[in-house]
């Protein structure tokens, strides 16, 4: 049988639905998932997934269809996820802080169908919903405890409790979809204008999550965690999907709490996590501790590198790797901790299927040392966003000479590390 480079996973496998599959098949009952002391092993969470896609088919959504969502992290989110994945709908995930002008915008300009949503954020729906004639069915998932009675039968769509699609089959789904269709429409946070929908492909999702487990060294006995956002491309880029993909557990956190933080890594065994922005700022901010090195932790992913990096390695005992990725391409380069001590205020160097160019305005090349906009280009199929959802023009001027452009300032140096230097356009929020 012919694998997918040194991962016991077949090659004709190409799609999320079909490794999920694949991986129940082959785990069975061993642990996938844990949140607040719920655990899903891999069979469970591939028989749920069925019934809720048997369930959503049954409600006419189908291959190519939008779906919203405006839900917390939660298990019930990576399963519809999942769901959806199996029979060829689009997952659209919206920032649960949107609401007014900005939730109209990702509802309709993603053209989703369907709207799932916390009951706690139903109401911010309730409020735009005569703005948002293209959502015909809401699913409203209700938190233990929830009074089943929300307000909405003042609701214009039709409204159909989460809890019922787990009345669905849970009969194995047959699968039509293959690399390059779609599986995700996630927004760029829209620094330099409107929000931009990145069409994210079944390959991506796939052979994005088998670099990851290669470059960063996942085993099955790991145990990856994130507490970012589900509607961010981190926590599902480079931590719930290769987790699955190494046949590894994933622990899944509502939020980033400094003050918990390190309880869940300890109490979950945890080996592996990232840390985006300021939250290592604010775990090394927090008072040393005793038990700052009791834990099972060996590897952080850190974006960016602090100058405190190699304290925080030695405070914490684990190591700490880098990236540079962009929500088009996922990751783009890689900093090992095998890479030489000089090269670490690098974001490393380019993962094997990338290629990357520094240009000037006119998109000529420019040498190692001279900063000009960063530039990439992949030698795979499918590993990559498809363009921007609707914006053809836009997608053709990120594209142009067919290099994609970054927008961001960098250099390379004379090894081929990329170093980042500032964003090329100035940020506007619109």
């Amino acid at each position: 049988m012919k694998k997918i480079r040194n991962l016991d996973l077949p090659s004709e496998i190409k799609t999320l639905g079909q490794v999920l599959r694949y991986k129940a098949e082959k785990n069975g009952g061993k642990v996938y998932l844990r949140f607040e002391g719920r655990e899903y092993s891999y069979r469970e969470v591939h028989e749920i997934s069925n019934r809720l896609g048997n369930s959503l088919r049954a409600l006419g959504v189908g291959r190519g269809d939008h779906v919203a969502f405006l839900m917390d992290n939660k298990p019930e989110l990576l399963f519809l996820y999942f769901a959806l994945a199996k029979i060829g709908a689009v997952s659209v995930p919206v920032n649960t802080a949107a609401k007014g002008e900005l939730l109209v915008y990702y509802l309709t300009q993603s053209d989703s169908t369907v709207l799932i949503a916390d009951s706690g954020l139903v109401e911010r729906f309730r409020n735009v919903e005569d703005q948002c004639g293209n959502i015909r069915n809401i699913i409203i998932h209700h938190e233990e405890g929830d009074e089943a009675t929300d307000a909405s039968p003042s609701l214009a769509a039709k409204v159909i409790n989460y809890d019922d699609l787990l009345e669905g089959s849970a009969a194995d789904i047959p699968e039509e979809s293959s690399a390059r269709d779609l599986i995700f429409l996630l927004y760029t946070s829209g620094t330099t204008g409107p929000s931009k929908g990145n069409m994210v492909p079944h390959g991506r999702a796939v052979l994005g999550a088998v670099d990851h487990v290669e470059y960063f060294g996942y085993q099955p006995e790991d145990v990856l965690y994130t507490c970012l956002p589900m509607f961010h491309g981190n926590a599902l880029n480079t931590s719930a999907i290769p987790a699955l993909m190494a046949d590894a557990s994933f622990v899944l956190s509502r939020r980033f709490s400094a003050r918990a933080f390190w309880q869940e890594i300890r109490d979950n065994g945890v080996t592996a996590f990232s840390l985006l922005g300021a939250m290592a700022n604010i775990l090394w901010a927090q008072p040393e501790s005793p038990q700052d090195r009791e834990n099972d932790a060996r590897l952080c992913m850190m974006v960016p590198v602090p100058d405190f990096a190699r304290e925080f390695e030695k405070r914490y005992d684990l190591t700490i790797t880098s990236v540079y990725a962009l929500s088009d391409f996922g990751f783009i380069t890689f900093l090992s901790p095998e890479h030489p001590p000089e090269k670490w205020k690098s974001a490393g160097q380019p993962r094997h299927e990338m290629t990357i160019r520094i240009m000037d305005d006119e998109d000529n090349a420019l040498p190692p040392g001279t900063p000009g906009e960063i530039c990439v280009r992949c030698d795979v199929p499918w590993i990559t966003a498809r363009g921007y959802y609707k914006m053809p023009e836009a997608t053709m001027e990120a594209n142009r000479n067919q290099w994609f452009h970054t927008g961001d300032r960098g250099y390379l140096d004379e090894d081929g590390y990329i170093y980042f230097v500032d964003r090329k356009k100035d940020a506007i929020r619109r």
